[in-house]
């Protein structure tokens, strides 16, 4: 049984959209974790306040996330770390200025009349699935992009 379940995660974990998943999740609880350390303890929890802690929560994730998505996610062994970092550093800044645009509008729109804390952790919810989307597509296709080695192949007549 034990054997049958490592093959079916070594099958899923294959795919590359399941690592950053994964990632992706483990990187929202360092966000959602240090977020409400954060507005729990300093009693923050909207206005611009809000927005600080919730960028000092983000980079924090981002800080987890580079090394995890370089090495693990799409498998970059690339040695020039330094030019990927400052890529990865400028689509996460796009990321973030997207996701604060959404937080800072939708958490004075408390459109269910919730506890205001769990509000913030509902707009951190969405804001995250948007930058979930965003970040996959620009990292594979920008940060961690791959150049594709064509073998030249000789026929001989």
């Amino acid at each position: 049984m034990i054997k049958l379940f490592k093959r079916i995660l070594n099958y899923f974990l294959q795919f590359e959209f399941i690592r950053f998943g994964i990632v992706g999740v483990l990187n929202t609880l360092v966000d959602f974790g240090l977020l409400n350390i954060l507005m729990f303890s300093l009693r923050i929890n909207n206005g611009y306040g809000f927005l600080i802690i919730r960028t000092i929560s983000f980079i924090c994730a981002v800080l987890v996330s580079f090394p995890l998505n370089k090495d693990w996610t799409f498998q970059d062994n690339n040695e020039e770390k330094k030019f990927k970092f400052i890529k990865f550093v400028v689509v996460t800044i796009f990321t973030l200025i997207i996701n604060n645009i959404l937080a800072g509008y939708l958490i004075g729109k408390n459109l269910f009349l919730l506890n205001q804390y769990l509000w913030a952790n509902i707009v951190t919810f969405l804001g995250a699935i948007v930058a979930l989307l965003t970040r996959y597509v620009l990292f594979r296709n920008y940060v961690f992009k791959r150049i594709k080695n064509y073998k030249k192949i000789d026929k001989e007549f």
